[in-house]
């Protein structure tokens, strides 16, 4: 006979005998991301990163450390596929992901919506185009709900 598989076992593979359809908990986020840039690698806190721009072929990155902005040597495109999984990012443009600490909420704008974000103690505006707004509203509310 085959050694009885314990429940944590069983958890880890997918599957518990007379248990269907159980849903595993999702990986914790990472708490700090790395990036190449021109100068190495650069490692940053997630609560640090205010918004991702897309500049060419890379990217420049705001954080809230008062330092100037990084360029970091990715795409947008390769950046939120990397933060694909992640609840706290958000796309909100063609050009920009904004990290949805930092924006206390939306507002509609027209056929758009504007993000409502806090840096630095100053409230500052970005654009939510039509394309990414259904999902930014989405993804800010469900942010929302797991603060």
């Amino acid at each position: 006979l085959p050694p009885p598989q314990l429940p944590h076992q069983s958890l880890q593979s997918g599957t518990m005998p007379g248990v269907e359809n159980i849903k595993l908990p999702v990986p914790l986020s990472p708490t700090s991301l790395v990036f190449k840039t021109g100068s190495g690698v650069l490692a940053v806190e997630c609560a640090d990163i205010l918004r991702f721009e897309a500049d060419g072929k890379n990217t420049i990155l705001h954080t809230t450390k008062g330092a100037k902005p990084r360029l970091l040597f990715h795409a947008l495109a390769e950046i939120e596929s990397r933060l694909q999984h992640d609840y706290r990012f958000a796309r909100c443009s063609r050009s920009t992901i904004l990290n949805l600490h930092h924006c206390n909420g939306w507002k509609h704008a027209q056929k758009d919506a504007l993000a409502l974000c806090e840096i630095a103690g100053t409230q500052q505006e970005y654009s939510v185009s039509r394309t990414y707004k259904a999902d930014f509203v989405r993804a800010w509310t469900e942010f929302v709900e797991k603060r």
